[in-house]
């Protein structure tokens, strides 16, 4: 027989020899001491004097990879029967949301019942398995825990609310509805791969909790205790504070409300808070805002009841049901200035930004850019780059833009004030973002009419 046969046959036996001698469970990846329909198997090897660690780590991902192609399967079933309720304030993309939880998931009940080393070519190789039953119970209980916990708080929101405790009874409720969307990758996992689904309780479902919190919320009202039809000057602290008493319904009898947070809107788009004591009032001296006159000297000011981390959909029910309006008369004598600018940005950049500021200030009762001014508000822009964004379109470039207002009374020479603001300008062109930058910086309007007033004191 040749010399190359006689090899050929050599490891042909060899290899044959190293097969024969594997247990049965290496070679088939099965086991008849744990049937799939109770048990996850895994067979792994590895090579090296660390083969056995080696071949659990690969085990344990066989088992995680086996669940994973369960959960993607039966996903999709599983969300379509809504087994968890339809909660339409819960958006979050729950297939990848669930993913998660597999990967962060510890196998504690996990064993290696089988290792075997070959001793023809020293390859490690692990029986891997997880009993599907004691897996299922460990995660019911993961799921049971906080559920269990979520339900006594639910209780003590009703008891709060029931002693008219209805600032901790909305902050109780508000702490429920923003764990209970935590726990619905757990649930939908759960259903995925057990026998038997898993239903949250109808009463910590988000929408039955939310519908609850706004049927204690339905008899809440403001009313006016003082504050109202002040002569304020804008730019100034209104002399009285706007209180408000809140009231609630109980059992028929009129009830104050302590700890519940009462917003009131100081600007087109600022708000202000304020809490109602033992007495159930809350007040609050807020500056007058040219952003609240509405028509000449006419000015109103929202107050109504904040649910703090509230769908949008609730704060606004509760916000047009409780919402006063305090009605004041904006006071000041009418002022001139001359408004100059300088620094970075080309010129008709710069000319925008002085005629939005003069707007502003006109709200204020001020006469702008008067030659004879006794005021001058000089604004300084300065500019400086920011980070680069690279995409498919090329590179879009930053541009920070920092604009500094100094007012200052001519007659003096003093300086009555400063306000500062900035934007971010983005574009392909360094010099386009610069001039997006300026147009994008807005003075705050609380922030302007303070500075106004100091000067009024002159």
């Amino acid at each position: 027989m040749p010399k190359h046969a006689i090899l050929f046959a050599l490891a042909t036996l060899l290899c044959s020899t190293a097969i024969a001698q594997l247990p049965d469970w290496a070679r088939t990846g099965k086991s008849n001491r744990y049937p799939e329909e109770m048990y996850w198997v895994s067979v792994a090897s590895a090579i090296g004097t660390d083969g056995i660690e080696k071949a659990k780590t690969q085990a344990r991902v066989g088992i995680a990879s086996q669940i994973k192609v369960t959960v993607s399967s039966r996903m999709k079933y599983v969300q379509s029967e809504k087994i968890v309720g339809d909660v339409s304030n819960y958006s979050t993309d729950m297939t990848s949301e669930t993913q998660n939880v597999v990967e962060k998931m510890e196998f504690v009940d996990l064993t290696f019942p089988e290792t075997f080393v070959n001793p023809v070519d020293t390859r490690s190789y692990v029986l891997a398995v997880l009993d599907k039953e004691q897996f299922f119970e460990r995660l019911r209980r993961d799921i049971d825990g906080p559920v269990s916990e979520l339900q006594q708080k639910l209780q003590n929101a009703r008891a709060q609310a029931g002693a008219a405790d209805l600032g901790e009874a909305v902050n109780t409720f508000a702490s429920i509805m923003g764990e209970v969307p935590d726990l619905y990758p757990k649930i939908f996992f759960y259903n995925s791969i057990a026998p038997s689904a898993y239903s949250l309780p109808p009463e910590l479902v988000y929408d039955n909790l939310e519908y609850e919190l706004s049927k204690i919320l339905d008899n809440v009202s403001l009313t006016i205790q003082g504050g109202n039809n002040q002569t304020v000057a804008l730019g100034k602290t209104f002399p009285e504070p706007l209180a408000v008493k809140a009231m609630t319904v109980i059992d028929g009898k009129p009830t104050p409300l302590r700890g519940l947070t009462i917003s009131y809107t100081t600007g087109a788009e600022e708000k202000e808070t304020a809490v109602t004591n033992s007495d159930a009032i809350a007040a609050l001296r807020p500056i007058a805002s040219p952003d609240l006159v509405t028509d000449g000297t006419a000015g109103a000011l929202k107050a109504f009841v904040d649910i703090p981390r509230m769908s949008a959909r609730l704060k606004t029910k509760v916000e047009q049901k409780t919402s006063v309006t305090f009605a004041f008369t904006a006071a000041g004598a009418q002022i001139t200035m001359k408004v100059t600018i300088g620094g970075a940005g080309p010129d008709p950049a710069q000319f925008e930004l002085v005629k939005r500021v003069i707007k502003d200030l006109e709200k204020n009762n001020v006469r702008a850019n008067q030659q004879q001014a006794r005021f001058e508000l000089h604004l300084v822009v300065t500019a400086s780059e920011g980070q680069t964004v690279s995409g498919m379109g090329g590179n879009l470039y930053s541009q920070i833009v920092q604009v500094t207002g100094m007012l200052k009374d001519g007659s003096s020479g003093t300086i009555v004030g400063t306000v500062s603001t900035s934007a971010t300008g983005m574009d392909k062109d360094k010099d386009r973002a610069l001039e997006k930058g300026i147009a994008g910086v807005r003075f705050s309007a609380k922030d302007l009419s303070s500075i106004i007033a100091r000067a009024r004191e002159q």
